[in-house]
């Protein structure tokens, strides 16, 4: 309570105790101090000191569905095998493959979660029969 209190004294700016908590704490650690933190505290005040939202203490994670994890593997196994398969390529082997029709932005989410990410297959070099050869600059 007499951190709440000693915090509140400075005049409309933030008190030491939370320029402390913004500069040397993440967010993920400031959840757990939350949750741990003095039991006296009501759980508004340990989030108004710690500067997180309420919600974030309740929230679990529910995870990803079966067919999510199914779907992961089958594009994981693939890109181990060819990784210059982007979300679109992935998006029509999935069904012509393994039955599975596919939102394209669904295959995005999953490859991302998976953190995958294609390498470009285009050549990186120009060919002129009358000029060398110069490397394709990306603008």
């Amino acid at each position: 309570m007499r951190v709440a209190e000693e915090n509140t004294r400075t005049s409309g700016r933030d008190g030491f105790f939370i320029r402390c908590v913004k500069k040397g704490i993440d967010k993920k650690r400031r959840k757990e101090i939350a949750k741990d933190f003095y039991y006296r505290l009501s759980v508004r005040k340990k989030c108004k000191l710690l500067k997180i939202s309420r919600f974030s203490i309740y929230y679990k994670d529910k995870g990803e569905r079966e067919e999510n994890q199914i779907l992961m593997e089958l594009i994981d196994k693939k890109y181990q095998h060819d990784p210059t398969y982007g979300a679109r390529r992935m998006q029509k082997y999935l069904p012509k493959r393994h039955g599975y029709k596919v939102n394209l932005k669904r295959v995005r989410r999953l490859k991302k979660r998976c953190r995958l990410k294609e390498f470009l297959s285009f050549s990186l070099y120009t060919y002129s029969p009358v000029f060398k050869i110069f490397p394709y600059h990306r603008i």
